[in-house]
C-alpha cells in the first residue's frame, strides 16, 4: 500500500498538470464559443436594427406622402372657399351699386324729408304749408307743400 501511495503521489504532479491543460483547453473552447455567440448576436442585432431602420423610412415615407395629399387637398379646398367668399363678395357689391341711393338718384328720383330730417315716405305723411329738403342726384332744394 505504500507503494502505491508513493506511485500515486509521484503521478499526481502529472496528472495534475494534465487536468490543468484540459481545464485550459476548455477554458479556450469555451471562451472562444462565448465570443462567437457575442458576435453572432451583435450581427442579429445590427441586421435587425438595419430591417427597423428601413421600416421606418418606408413607413415615414408613406405618412409623408399621405400629410402631401392632405395638405394638398385642403390647399384646394381653401382656394375653392376663397373662390366662393369672393364672387359672394363681388355679389354683395354688384347689388350696393345697384341699391345705392346715389345711383337711384342717378335716374331720376330724388329723397325727400320733412324738417326734422325724417324721410317722407307718403303723401299722407305731408300737409299744406309743411317745409320740404329734396335732395337729387346735383344737390339740394327746398320746397314748400301746396
Amino acid at each position: 500500500m505504500h507503494n502505491y501511495q508513493e506511485r500515486y503521489l509521484a503521478q499526481l504532479p502529472s496528472a495534475v498538470a494534465e487536468e490543468e491543460q484540459c481545464l485550459g483547453n476548455l477554458l479556450t473552447q469555451y471562451t472562444y464559443l462565448a465570443e462567437r455567440k457575442a458576435a453572432d448576436a451583435a450581427q442579429e442585432l445590427m441586421q435587425a436594427r438595419q430591417a427597423l431602420s428601413l421600416q421606418l423610412g418606408a413607413r415615414l415615407a408613406e405618412e409623408q406622402r399621405c400629410v402631401d395629399a392632405l395638405a394638398g387637398q385642403y390647399q384646394f379646398a381653401a382656394q375653392a372657399g376663397l373662390q366662393q367668399e369672393e364672387a359672394s363678395l363681388q355679389r354683395y357689391k354688384d347689388l350696393y351699386a345697384v341699391l345705392d341711393p346715389r345711383a337711384i338718384m342717378a335716374k331720376g328720383f330724388a329723397l325727400v324729408r320733412r324738417q326734422d330730417g325724417q324721410a317722407v315716405r307718403s303723401v299722407l305723411e305731408v300737409t299744406s304749408g309743411d317745409r320740404l329738403e329734396i335732395s337729387f342726384h346735383e344737390g339740394n332744394k327746398t320746397a314748400i307743400v301746396q
